[in-house]
């Protein structure tokens, strides 16, 4: 069994996403094995057959907004 990891950030602060639109991501924290990560797509590629888990959260900051936070998947 392979150990492929990756852990990516956004920090940008006050930008969205539009429904239906890729999540970019500006930092790619930790990467190991055989997975890429396309920064101008937002696409991760797992270039090896198999069987994954993926584990994600969210985090925020307060601020004062028109529409707060909204995430879905």
């Amino acid at each position: 069994m392979s150990n492929i990891a990756l852990q990516i950030e956004r920090t940008t602060p006050g930008l969205s996403v539009a429904v239906s639109n890729n999540v970019i991501f500006n930092s790619v924290v930790y990467s190991a094995g055989n997975i890429s990560y396309n920064s101008a797509t937002g696409v991760i590629t797992f270039n090896e057959a198999g069987r994954y888990v993926l584990e994600w959260f969210v985090t925020t900051q307060s601020a004062f907004t028109v529409s707060g936070v909204v995430f879905a998947i």
